[in-house]
C-alpha cells in the first residue's frame, strides 16, 4: 500500500510544483494560496451566485482577504489543541465561514456546511505542506469529505453519503470521530487522507478506464 510520504509527495507534485509554486515561502503566502486554492475545491458553479463571486475580480479579491483572515484565525487556535478541542474549534470556523457566504451569497448558506468543511480541512491540507509550519500544528485536522474519501469511508463504517456538500454537521463529526478508530493509532486523519485520496482516485482512474476500453470494445463487434 501507498505511504504517507510519497502519497504526499504524489498530492505536492500536483497541486504546488505542477503550477511552479514554491513550498519554502513565508506564513502569509501559504495562507493567501491555501485560501485560494480550498475556495476552487469548495467552488461550484451550480450554487447561486458563487459563480457571480469567481468571476468578478473585485468581489473576489474581497471575498478572498475575509476568508484569508478566517483561515489565518483558525490556524492560530487549532495549535496544540486535543481531538475534543480542535473539533469545537472546527465547528465555529465552519460556522464563520457559513456566515460570511451567507453575508457575501445574500441567502441562507446553512445548508450547506457540506461546502464549509471542505473549504475549511482543504485549506488546513493544503497549509500542511507548507515547511514554514509545524507539522505538530495539524495533529488533530480532519479528513476532507469529498468523492474518494467517502467511498473509502462506506467500506470501512458502512456509512454512506450520497455526496459531501450537503453533510449535516452531526453526521459530519461523527463520521470523524468514528473514522479516526479505524487508521493506524501512529497517524493522523490528516496523513491518512493522503493516503485514501491518492488510492482512491487511482482506483476511479482504472475503472473509468476499464469502462472506456469496454466501451470501445463493444463498438468493434
Amino acid at each position: 500500500m501507498l505511504d504517507y510520504k510519497d502519497a504526499r509527495d504524489k498530492f505536492i507534485d500536483s497541486e504546488f510544483k505542477q503550477i511552479g509554486f514554491n513550498l519554502q515561502v513565508a506564513r502569509n503566502e501559504a495562507i493567501i494560496f491555501s485560501t485560494k486554492k480550498a475556495w476552487a475545491d469548495m467552488y461550484t458553479i451550480n450554487i447561486e451566485n458563487i459563480k457571480a463571486i469567481t468571476r468578478d475580480a473585485k468581489v473576489y479579491t474581497e471575498v478572498m482577504g475575509v476568508l484569508h483572515d478566517l483561515v489565518d484565525d483558525l490556524l492560530k487556535e487549532c495549535n496544540g489543541k486535543s481531538a475534543i478541542e480542535f473539533d469545537e474549534i472546527h465547528r465555529k470556523f465552519c460556522d464563520q465561514f457559513i456566515g460570511i457566504m451567507t453575508e457575501k451569497l445574500g441567502y441562507d448558506f446553512s445548508g450547506y456546511f457540506g461546502k464549509a468543511q471542505k473549504f475549511i480541512n482543504m485549506a488546513l491540507k493544503y497549509l500542511s505542506c507548507f515547511e514554514c509550519l509545524d507539522a505538530g500544528m495539524f495533529k488533530f485536522c480532519h479528513m476532507p469529505l469529498d468523492v474518494y474519501t467517502l467511498h473509502w469511508i462506506y467500506q470501512v463504517t458502512g456509512v454512506f453519503i450520497n455526496g459531501w456538500s450537503k453533510v449535516g454537521p452531526d453526521v459530519y463529526y461523527q463520521i470523524q470521530r468514528d473514522i479516526r478508530k479505524t487508521i493506524p493509532e501512529d497517524m493522523t486523519l490528516l496523513q491518512y487522507e493522503f493516503i485514501i485520496w491518492e488510492k482512491e482516485k487511482q482506483a476511479m482512474v482504472d475503472c473509468d478506464k476499464l469502462t472506456i476500453d469496454k466501451y470501445n470494445e463493444l463498438k468493434r463487434i
